[in-house]
Parts: C-alpha cells; structure tokens; sequence
C-alpha cells in the first residue's frame, strides 16, 4: 500500500514558493534564522549566541513552531523540505495554481510540478521564470492562465514577452502601485485574452490602446479588458469614442454589456474589414465589503471582430 501511494501522483490547489517559505492548499511553512543569547554567567556577563532556524506551520487552524539548533543555511532548509514533501514522489506532481516570489531554485531536481496556471511576481520577474525553469513539467505547456500581481517598478517590457507568458491562453495582470504606465506594453503584448487591473492605466491611456487597435489591428479574437474604478471615466471614455469617425453603436446585445452602459460601440480598423468591439460590464466582486478587492467596479472590453458576425446583426 505504502509503494502505490508513493506512485500516486500528489495533487494541490495552490502551491506557493518564496525564498524561505512555500504554501500549499492553505497551510503556510516558513524558515526563518533566529540568533539568541543561550544565558548569563555569574558576573553577568552574556554568553555567545546560538544561532537557530525557526520553523513555523500556520494554517487556519492552528500554528506549530519548533526551533532547531542548527548551522544549516535557510536554503538548505528549504531543500530538505521541499525533499520531505516531493523527492519520493513518482511522476510529477498536480498543482492547480503554481505560485513563485522570489527565487525557488531549492526545488529538488527530481520532481517535476503540472499546472495549467502559473503565478508570477512583477518584480525578477524574470529571474522567478528562470528559477522553476525545471521544475515546471512540459506537459503543462502551453498554460492556460499566467497570473502576474505584486508591485510594477521597472519599465522594461521584454520580460513580459517571455514564451511562457506569451503563449498562455489568459493573461492577468495586477499592479498595486502607481509607478508605471502601462500602455506601452499592453500594445506590445500578443495574448488573446488579457485582463489589466493597473491604478496608472485611466480613461486616457484605454483610449490610447482603442486607438492602437484601430490603427494596427489585431487577430480577430482578440479580447482585452481593463479594469476602472470611477464611472465618470467610463462614461468620458464612451463619449469621446461616439465622436470618432466611422462609429457604429449597438444596443442589440445586452447580454454582453451591463445595464448601465448597455450599448455597444463597434470602430473601424485601418486596411480591414475587422472592427474593433467595445463595450463594459459591472465587476460584482467591487461590491464586496470589508474584504481587500483588487477588481474595480467596471471592465472595459476591447475585441477584434470579424465582419457579419453575429453580434453585428
């Protein structure tokens, strides 16, 4: 019994690996170096301090501490760890969400994670990529969904045009500060479907990216919404998109826009028959109290259309 269960593949909700500290499902392990003073002498005079790792399991539930006396680095910790749960695993191990912050290159090298979704870190956005490079199954391949959030500070785009994120079939990106405009790379970016949720990324810069689209096109399917918070934005926003040439408005379809905005706004693109398809729906999870909601109250959506589609009737 204990050899089949050994060759059972182990499979996870949510799997999160930071330098000292990995999550799996909802219970968190996390290594930390404290150095402590061991005792007094009679002429009160300190002894040496003895160095410990603390290793510390919260879950909701409960939390467990234990402290070993040890010389033993963090990453060696984390490797012995990520051991204990993962060598003797046989095949690769099924993560729903893999998560990574940071470096995880302790992950031991004869184990290999399948997931359809990937969660990333804007800041060594890059090095995080490269720290699971192995780690990451080829079956998972390409991903489904790839999940950037924390804080963008560096302006620099290449970093998002990495294979892995550019052949993911949903891109969802969060950024908590107000560091960087956003615009430059959402025109860069190639996905099919990408969600932006950016504080930088206004009424201005939407109808910057409208433009972009109806000047250089896109592959018909392309969707991309963006996420704003103020409903005075979205109702400048359509007002200056009625006044374009060549505009066609739509209240046929409310099932795809919300009640408040029901129209939809279709634009001509440059050299094509395609059109650029506007409309916005009402994001319920703004409408959550007392909870940290990272979604604005309304999406605008943008997609590329092919001509004599349905929802152009």
């Amino acid at each position: 019994m204990r050899r089949e269960e050994y060759e059972a593949p182990l499979h996870m909700n949510r799997f999160v690996c930071e330098p000292a500290q990995m999550m799996i499902n909802n219970t968190v392990y996390k290594i930390d170096r404290i150095s402590s003073i061991s005792y007094f002498d009679k002429d009160d005079k300190v002894g040496e301090p003895s160095n410990y790792l603390e290793f510390r399991t919260t879950s909701r539930r409960r939390c467990a501490l234990e402290r070993l006396l040890t010389d033993q680095t963090i990453e060696e910790a984390m490797i012995y760890l990520t051991g204990v749960f993962f060598s003797w695993r046989q095949g690769p191990v099924h993560v729903k969400c893999f998560g990574v912050i940071g470096n995880a290159s302790y992950l031991p090298g004869d184990i290999t994670f399948k997931t359809k979704c990937l969660q990333l870190p804007h800041s060594g956005l890059e090095k995080a990529i490269e720290s699971i490079t192995t780690s990451i199954d080829e079956s998972s391949f390409p991903l489904d969904t790839v999940v950037i959030t924390e804080a963008r500070r560096d302006h620099e785009i290449m970093p998002y045009h990495h294979q892995w994120i550019k052949e993911a079939g949903y891109l969802q990106i969060l950024d908590r500060q107000k560091v960087v405009n956003w615009l430059p790379t959402m025109m860069a970016l190639t996905n099919k479907e990408i969600h932006l949720q950016s504080w930088t990324f206004l009424k201005d810069e939407c109808a910057g990216l409208i433009e972009d689209f109806m000047e250089m096109g896109r592959d018909p399917g392309t969707s991309i919404s963006i996420a704003m918070t103020e409903e005075t934005d979205v109702k400048e926003l359509l007002q200056e998109l009625k006044q374009l040439p060549g505009v066609v408005r739509d209240d046929k379809i409310p099932e795809m826009a919300c009640a408040k905005f029901p129209r939809i706004t279709f634009l001509p693109i440059q050299e094509s028959e395609n059109k650029v398809m506007v409309y916005v729906t009402e994001n319920e999870c703004a409408e959550q109290k007392n909870k940290q909601v990272y979604f604005s109250k309304w999406d605008v959506h943008i997609a590329i259309v092919k001509p004599n589609e349905p929802n152009q009737d």
